[in-house]
Formats: C-alpha cells, sequence, structure tokens
C-alpha cells in the first residue's frame, strides 16, 4: 500500500488518539505547521481468544497551511518528554480578521499540554502502513 493522503475535508473520520508526536516544526515565512506522527491508520479488534486490539501504524506528516495563530502551552511536568501521544482532537469554525472562515483545532496531548492551531486547511500524509501489531513501537524519523 502506498502513501495515504487525507484533508480537513476528512477531519470527522481520523482519529489521532494515541497516535505519538516526535516533532513539531513551523515557517513563519509560509505560514506552515507540520506535526511529526505515527499516525494509527487502523484498529483492529481482538480476535476470539485475545484480549488486546492490534493496529497498523504509519510515519505522517501532518501539515497546516496559512496558520495565524499558533499556540503552544507545555505544562511544567512535561518540558522533559521528548515525544508524547497525542489524547484527542477538536475543531471548530473561527472567523479570521477580515472575515474570512478557518478552523482552529486544540490538539491535546497526553503528559504535555496542547497546541492550538488556527489554519482553513490542512493535509494529512501517511507513509506505508506496518503489519498489524499489539503495542507502537517508536520508529527513526527522517528529517
Amino acid at each position: 500500500m502506498g502513501t495515504l493522503l487525507y484533508t480537513e475535508a476528512e477531519f470527522d473520520e481520523l482519529s489521532f488518539h494515541d497516535c505519538t508526536l516526535y516533532g513539531i516544526s513551523w515557517s513563519q515565512a509560509d505560514r506552515l505547521v507540520t506535526l511529526d506522527i505515527d499516525f494509527i491508520a487502523e484498529w483492529i479488534a481482538p480476535a476470539p481468544g485475545e484480549s488486546h486490539c492490534r493496529f497498523r501504524v504509519g510515519c505522517a506528516s501532518w501539515t497546516f497551511r496559512n496558520v495565524h495563530p499558533l499556540v503552544i502551552e507545555f505544562s511544567d511536568d512535561g518540558l522533559g518528554v521528548l515525544e508524547d501521544q497525542i489524547d484527542s482532537v477538536t475543531r471548530e469554525l473561527s472567523t479570521r480578521r477580515g472575515g474570512a472562515s478557518s478552523w482552529r483545532y486544540t490538539v491535546e496531548l497526553t503528559h504535555s499540554g496542547q497546541l492550538v492551531i488556527d489554519a482553513p486547511s490542512f493535509a494529512l500524509e501517511v507513509g506505508e502502513l506496518s503489519a498489524p501489531q499489539t503495542e507502537q513501537v517508536s520508529r527513526s524519523r527522517s528529517p
């Protein structure tokens, strides 16, 4: 299976719960914010006699375009965390100066705080998926 691509149009069908967040980068000049995550593309229910779900994961770049503003809030106890899991992602419609519509995404992290990203669009590009596994394994990230 090749690369998967999702946009803001599929947001309501996506789940980011338990996805590992590895990195955050932004370009102020281009108004882009990219989150490097392991995206859980498929949850597989336990087979008879099994007690744990399995899942398929792919390295992903989640890029928000035309970002303004970006708010990052880290909790005091989360500052030492080099990677974290996403607990939840919500969005609400927002209006920018001048009346343009946008989305305000709130990314709640399990241990270290939250990210609030105001952007009208995003692209989630997911690489090749792993074989079904019962635990998430940290994988090396390419720059």
